[in-house]
């Protein structure tokens, strides 16, 4: 599945649309293929997580704009207007008009509509690390919460869209500093800058050319720019090593599943943790109070959960 699949279908008689669309599902099914994960990941959490997580097996994805850094997507979004200005200098320099006008146009949609527009989207995240010091202080109460090894078969791509906008999550490592991501930026806006060079004779006597370049920076912006600014941060973030779960789809699919907590919306992804081997380990922190691992194997076994589960006590350096 992919970012395409669970957006609105493209537009019919717009000319090299289908073209583009095929390119777009090849290609992020290509990189879903290369980001999915083969190793456990791991949510670091305090215990009121914990429970909430593993009592309900779902996960909580807030909306982008309710995330701990607000200033998160500005970063990806600046790194996207470059790009774009860019390429439009470079088709103007090479006489490519319409290429150059596709990218203003799909200037003026992010500057005007932001990452916003018709879509919703929320995330979850996950990191690569297993017992981090960092994780540990930034996300799991100073070291004295908790960390949910799962298993990398709750993360694999699957094919079928499902009815249920939450049950749609497409997983991705994030990339991390402005030349990888203007690299992720730059090649779906330059191929669907030329597409719209190549048949923007073919438009003649169908559409105004406005319009024409409206729906391909629309499905442009849909299909790819969202999904690269959601899975992208700062330089200084990359040691986080963050693997980041995204639910995207139109704003009314979420009508009937947004949720508030603590004014922040945000939608419940089911897992199938109970399944044998999907929860990996429980690592406990390593400033919890001494009697933790005795408590989550009781809380365990009275959740329906496996004894077999590993409760291991952090070996991180305590803070």
């Amino acid at each position: 599945m992919t970012l395409v699949q669970t957006m609105r279908p493209a537009k019919p008689n717009v000319p090299g649309l289908d073209q583009f669309a095929a390119w777009s599902t090849d290609h992020l099914l290509a990189e879903q293929a290369a980001g999915k994960p083969k190793d456990p990941l791991y949510h670091y959490t305090d215990e009121a997580g914990l429970r909430g997580i593993l009592s309900n097996a779902e996960l909580w994805c807030f909306a982008h704009t309710h995330q701990t850094d607000p200033k998160e997507f500005r970063f990806s979004l600046s790194v996207a207007k470059r790009v774009i200005n860019q390429l439009a200098a470079q088709f103007d320099l090479e006489g490519k008009r319409a290429g150059a006008d596709f990218c203003r146009c799909l200037g003026d949609l992010i500057a005007n509509n932001d990452l916003a527009g018709p879509f919703e989207f929320y995330l979850f995240s996950l990191s690569r690390h297993r017992d981090h010091e960092s994780q540990w202080r930034h996300y799991a109460r100073g070291g004295s919460g908790f960390a949910i090894g799962l298993s990398s078969a709750l993360f694999q791509p699957h094919q079928q869209v499902n009815a249920d906008a939450n049950r749609n999550v497409l997983m991705s490592p994030v990339t991390y500093g402005p030349e990888a991501t203007s690299v992720r930026h730059r090649i779906p806006i330059e191929r669907a800058a030329s597409i719209v060079q190549d048949n923007i004779l073919a438009i003649r006597n169908k559409l105004p050319a406005s319009v024409y370049l409206h729906e391909f920076a629309t499905e442009v912006l849909a299909s790819h720019l969202i999904w690269n600014c959601v899975t992208a941060k700062e330089t200084i973030f990359a040691d986080e090593k963050e693997v980041r779960g995204v639910i995207v789809n139109e704003r009314v699919k979420f009508d009937r599943l947004r949720c508030l907590h603590n004014e922040r919306p945000y939608v419940k992804t089911p897992l199938a943790l109970k399944v044998p081997h999907n929860v990996t380990e429980i690592l406990v922190g390593p400033n919890a109070p001494l009697e933790s691992e005795e408590w989550v194997r009781s809380f365990l076994r009275d959740a329906g959960y496996s004894c077999a589960i590993p409760v291991r006590r952090s070996i991180a350096e305590p803070s």
